[in-house]
Parts: structure tokens; sequence; C-alpha cells
């Protein structure tokens, strides 16, 4: 009897190790939400935009996702908000665009 309570012991023991682990490292091995790099990706994301439509709107072409977007424009595809939402693209008469994420509230806005 106690040699099958040994060998279930031997047996579980890495088992309840790596569970252990896993509960207390987890977090930081799985990675955990970083205000400060979403905001940071966010507003690069902005400025990427921002300077697709100004080299857009300096080649002469017209500021339209089509050329802005896909293989033959300054950007292969539109980016999202790394806390998810698409960004709103506002352009004036003379075609200066305004680039705003729908977590401005969180301080994702271009300066």
């Amino acid at each position: 009897m106690k040699k099958i309570q040994f060998i279930v012991a031997v047996a579980c023991a890495p088992i309840l190790c790596i569970l252990a682990y896993v509960v207390l490292c987890g977090p930081g091995l799985f990675g955990k939400y970083n205000p400060k790099a979403a905001k940071i990706a966010c507003i690069s994301n902005m400025k990427m935009i921002q300077c697709a439509y100004e080299q857009c709107k300096q080649s002469g072409r017209a500021q339209t996702k089509e050329n802005i977007y896909g293989p033959q424009g300054y950007a292969k595809e539109e980016p999202v908000c790394p806390l998810g939402g698409a960004y709103k693209v506002e352009l004036d008469e003379d075609g200066n665009v305004t680039v705003t994420c729908p977590h401005d509230f969180e301080g994702h806005r271009l300066p």
C-alpha cells in the first residue's frame, strides 16, 4: 500500500509543480495588457495614416482608401487601434487629414 502511495506521489509531483508554475508565473509568460505600449502603437498607426494621406496628396492622386491601402497604395492594409476599433479619417477642403482614434479618452491622440 505504501508503495502505491509513493508511486502516485512521485507521478503527481511534476504535474503539481508545473501547475503551480503556470498559476504563479502564467500572467508574465503570456503577456499582460500594457496601456502605455498600446497608446504608443496607436499614435504610431495614426501618424502612418496621416503620412500616407499626405504622400497621396503630394503625388496628385485622389485621397481615397483604394489609393492609400493595398498593393499599389502607401500602406499594405488599413491599421486598427491595438485596443480595437477603426480610426476615423476626415479630410478638409484643402486635402488636410485629421485622424482620430475611438480610444481618444485614453490619450490615443496625435500631438
